[in-house]
């Protein structure tokens, strides 16, 4: 799953907004650091907390507080946009 997928995802619950790939992305990208960014799309591409974390070389608690934190900042912005 990518960028695209969440547009259609938005779209698929009847969103009031039309919200371009690139409009999403740039709310991605102001939001979350690069690390984040990172992390966010290795668990779209439907990598597991374990893999991601052997892959960055970090614990699976981590990766797990990591991503409660980046689900923290999405939410409220996802709510703002009419895309949740």
């Amino acid at each position: 799953m990518d960028i695209e997928d969440i547009q259609d995802v938005a779209a698929e619950k009847n969103s009031p907004d039309d919200h371009s790939a690139c409009e999403i992305k740039d709310i991605l990208e102001r939001t979350l650091t690069g690390d984040e960014l990172d992390i966010t799309q290795s668990l779209l591409e439907g990598f597991t907390q374990k893999e991601i974390a052997e892959a960055y070389k970090i614990t699976q608690q981590a990766v797990s507080a990591r991503l409660k934190l980046i689900k923290s900042k999405l939410l409220p912005l996802l709510d703002i946009h009419g895309i949740a």
